[in-house]
């Protein structure tokens, strides 16, 4: 049977500070690592300056995953423009896609597939989004920090009860969150111990 579950990420807010990350449910099996991820490199983003920037932001997001140390946790880039359809496919993809509902940012979507974790983002192209390695200021989206934020849900977080973590549910214009925090690294380390 397909499960399917869809988390809103992101909304322009903040509250005080916590600490907690939280799991989202079954994470990838042994058999499933290192785990592929395939993007989507068709979209013409106004803000980027052509899919080469866009597609690199993707990338340093799912490095710095990656750079987390004592986890047995690790993205591969299966390919950029596909083979991706949609949920339970059994690929993990990241898309730019038009998002309706006011002030989400990015969704991530769960399905089961076959038993295995099969989990997509779609990252809204209608905001003012800072595109590139440098920082969003006052009137921009970070996509970094946001994609950052919906990759932790892709591997299997849900969000933090801690406001400074990278899953903490709120980003506003301006703010950039690219590194991740002691609270994001706990969990990634608790999901899949080395």
């Amino acid at each position: 049977m397909k499960k399917t579950m869809i988390l809103v990420s992101a909304a322009l807010l903040s509250a005080g500070s916590a600490f907690g990350w939280a799991a989202w449910g079954p994470v990838y099996t042994d058999n499933q690592l290192p785990v592929p991820v395939w993007a989507d490199e068709t979209t013409d983003l106004p803000d980027c300056a052509g899919k080469t920037e866009y597609t690199g932001t993707s990338k340093r997001a799912y490095v710095t995953w990656n750079q987390v140390t004592n986890t047995k946790f690790a993205w591969t880039i299966g390919g950029w423009g596909g083979p991706f359809g949609g949920a339970g496919d059994n690929y993990n993809s990241i898309r730019f896609k038009e998002i309706s509902d006011a002030g989400v940012l990015g969704v991530t979507v769960l399905n089961f597939y076959q038993g295995l974790r099969d989990c997509d983002i779609k990252i809204d192209v209608n905001q003012n989004w800072q595109c590139g390695p440098d920082l969003a200021n006052w009137r921009q989206m970070d996509m970094e920090s946001v994609i950052l934020h919906e990759v932790g849900h892709q591997l299997g977080l849900d969000h933090s009860s801690n406001s400074n973590a990278v899953m903490w549910w709120a980003i506003g214009m301006g703010e950039n969150q690219r590194s991740l925090h002691s609270d994001d690294i706990a969990g990634i380390r608790s999901l899949y111990p080395q």
